[in-house]
């Protein structure tokens, strides 16, 4: 998988089976996110998803997260929801989303 960077945001790095993302420097100040509270964060990434794969997020230390890519380049976008009773902190320059680089069977139906 390629990548282009289109803000000042570390460099996604490998880890175990998948990548980790980090939220750009310049994400405006730090959220504090109560339980089921969402924000979007544009990750500064744009990725090119080699073809017969998808790009899936796996976990996030701020609770769920929403986002996946299939066999395209797209500017990564994820969507963190806090689902612990916690209040959690997102802040600029912290781990936004574990994500993992699937192969993608595809076939159609029969019956």
């Amino acid at each position: 998988m390629k990548i282009t960077k289109t803000a000042e945001v570390k460099t996604p790095e490998r880890q175990g089976e998948g990548f980790v993302f980090y939220i750009p420097d310049d994400f405006p100040g730090t959220h504090f996110l109560a339980t089921g509270q969402s924000v979007d964060i544009n990750l500064g990434v744009v990725a090119r998803v080699p073809k017969g794969c998808a790009l899936m997020s796996s976990s996030s230390p701020h609770g769920m997260v929403e986002t996946s890519v299939f066999e395209e380049t797209r500017e990564l976008i994820v969507t963190i929801t806090n689902t612990s009773w916690e209040v959690v902190q997102v802040e600029p320059g912290s781990i936004a989303v574990y994500m993992m680089l699937f192969r993608v069977k595809t076939e159609d139906i029969e019956i």
